[in-house]
């Protein structure tokens, strides 16, 4: 699962360093025909859009490598059961579904708004920005998710099986502090550490995250999990993380030169409360993994 998301960073690192580059070009000089009649930044979306939607029907080209069709009987569970199931360990997934998805607020607020925070306060041209946080998401985003997993394997394999669980809780007391720091300094520095820190941590969450969820969840349900935690990340988390961001620059700090104000906020307390949603689960957690392997 760390692998798996490890590559998703690259590609999001790669749109970093595309992005900057390319809205310096097509600021001077638009694309031909319809596209060129858009805002720069508008065609730079388009361009980078276009790849991934023909790549995603590669998706209709994978098979089964075993060659093995599971039955039904033995891969199938009801809605009924699956929402029963919740009910009853509502405490571990409440608290892990949640916590996952104040992650996700937290990485994405950092990173939607980061490029605006470093050319409206640092003064950085798209293609410094671009190329700073693309190295970092690559970096970070391959560094982090590895690590982590070979650390949580490892000592799930000593017996210790709510690792995953700790493992994030005391990276992100560390890189809590040096997230908000980099927003409130107005220094390029302290905004890079914190960024790769934030990434490193929270961004490398995910992959042992759904590994978790995996773990604590009957076979027939996991599909089914797995989508439930997308859900969560995706409109809980990055749906939300920049709005947040911007609702607080536009209503409460009211001037668009504080906007890393308001990414230390959504830090500050996104990230906390997260943190101990997580940490808080983690009893739970190793008694459920016990029951399965029982």
């Amino acid at each position: 699962m760390s692998l798996f998301q490890a590559f998703a960073s690259v590609g999001i690192g790669l749109s970093f360093l595309l992005t900057g580059w390319l809205l310096e070009r097509l600021t001077i000089t638009s694309l031909p025909g319809i596209i060129g009649t858009l805002a720069p930044w508008r065609q730079v979306l388009v361009i980078l859009s276009t790849p991934g939607i023909i790549l995603a029907f590669l998706a209709f080209t994978i098979t089964d490598p075993s060659g093995n069709t599971p039955r039904k009987d033995r891969n199938s569970a009801s809605w009924r059961s699956f929402i029963v199931f919740i009910r009853e360990n509502n405490g571990l997934f409440m608290r892990l579904l949640a916590g996952y998805g104040l992650t996700a607020v937290v990485t994405s607020a950092t990173f939607t708004w980061g490029a605006t925070y470093a050319r409206r306060v640092l003064g950085t041209s798209p293609s410094e920005t671009g190329g700073e946080l693309g190295a970092i998401s690559v970096i970070g985003g391959i560094v982090g998710p590895l690590i982590a997993g070979v650390l949580i394997d490892r000592q799930f394999s000593r017996g210790k099986t709510d690792s995953v669980l700790r493992l994030y809780s005391a990276a992100a007391v560390v890189s809590l502090p040096l997230g908000v720091i980099g927003f409130l300094t107005d220094r390029t520095a302290p905004f890079l550490v914190g960024t790769a820190a934030i990434q490193c941590v929270f961004g490398a969450a995910f992959g042992p995250g759904m590994a978790a969820l995996q773990i604590v969840t009957p076979a027939q349900m996991r599909g089914r999990i797995a989508a439930l935690m997308v859900i969560v990340i995706s409109i809980g988390g990055y749906g939300t993380g920049p709005v947040l961001v911007g609702a607080l620059t536009d209503y409460v700090f009211r001037d668009p030169s504080d906007v890393g104000y308001s990414i230390a906020t959504v830090i500050a307390v996104a990230g906390p409360f997260s943190t101990w949603l997580i940490w808080s689960a983690r009893g739970r957690f190793a008694q459920r993994v016990r029951e399965s392997c029982e």
